[in-house]
């Protein structure tokens, strides 16, 4: 298990490079608990699974990337690899919104206000286990399991493949209303109310009839079955799927940021708890000076969020 610790910081004045900057430039730190022999790259990027950049942390526990850009949300995943340059598979993604740093006269977030997510990183394939071509990435995990607590819903797109069994590969499957999923030869396969371990185990159980020695993966592409809302005055209101956890100031991020005449101290976080509604009121002008920061709370599947 590694132990990701993911802080934002705002940079201003001189780039590391040197020189003078006309706008300030926002850093993330990344922290893991590395294993003996392995090195590690970090992936990120400001959409979800599309990685653009990468950095080598060698046999870092931690990295400081900077030069981001203030209030954009960045996504992180890692790899380890070997000395013979075998790579694991991607870690579960984390998110975290670059925020200016707190001023002068606040006191630095303790250790509660800082985003702790844990997620696996798979060790990369021993040297002397790797094959001849070790440039090679290792295969997949048997799983993507998708955030904490996710369960397979509705109109979620997965990704069935096995090992050696082409034929009966899957590779973008939509969870019917019915909550099956259609997979050659297995026919209807029950996904919806399953992790996706839970899934494999299933299918894998299915296909033992058919075939010997199954070695099925899978993987959650598209999480549709849980979404989140934001209307009102943000530049793209609309549903956004909650892949991972999210707050509401990365939520606003997602959807373009608020308009200019936006009342960012009255924004309402709408919920449903037991049957009924509850709401909860956020100040973003707030948020954004790192005060009361518990108002910034993690948003569930089906919350509303109005801009007024």
């Amino acid at each position: 298990m590694i132990r990701f610790t993911v802080a934002g910081w705002l940079w201003i004045g001189l780039l590391l490079v040197g020189g003078a900057t006309d706008a300030p430039a926002a850093s993330v730190t990344l922290t893991w608990d590395a294993a003996a022999g392995l090195r590690y790259m970090v992936f990120y990027g400001t959409e979800s699974g599309k990685y653009t950049r990468s950095v080598d942390a060698k046999n870092q526990h931690s990295i400081v990337i900077n030069g981001l850009t203030d209030h954009q949300l960045y996504y992180f995943a890692v790899r380890s690899y070997d000395d013979r340059g075998q790579m694991s598979a991607f870690s579960a993604e984390v998110s975290k919104l670059a925020v200016e740093s707190p001023a002068s006269d606040q006191k630095e977030p303790s250790g509660e206000e800082i985003e702790r997510v844990t997620a696996n990183v798979p060790a990369a394939a021993r040297s002397d286990a790797a094959p001849k071509n070790a440039g090679v990435s290792a295969p997949a995990p048997e799983t993507a399991s998708g955030p904490p607590g996710y369960l397979i819903g509705p109109n979620d797109v997965l990704s069935v493949t096995f090992w050696r069994d082409k034929d009966m590969n899957a590779e973008a499957v939509v969870v019917r209303p019915d909550g099956n999923i259609t997979l050659p030869l297995l026919n209807d396969v029950q996904a919806a109310g399953l992790t996706p371990a839970q899934l494999r185990d299933r299918i894998l159980t299915e296909a033992q009839r058919f075939i010997e020695d199954p070695s099925p993966t899978v993987a959650v592409k598209e999480i549709k079955s849980r979404n989140v809302f934001i209307t009102g005055q943000v530049d793209k209101p609309g549903p956004y799927p909650l892949a991972g956890p999210m707050t509401v100031l990365q939520l606003i991020a997602t959807a373009g940021g608020l308009k200019e005449f936006a009342d960012g101290r009255n924004i309402v976080v709408m919920r449903s708890e037991n049957g009924r509604q509850v709401a909860y009121q956020v100040d973003y002008k707030e948020l954004l000076k790192r005060k009361n920061l518990r108002q910034n709370i993690d948003l569930k599947p089906g919350d509303t969020v109005v801009v007024p």
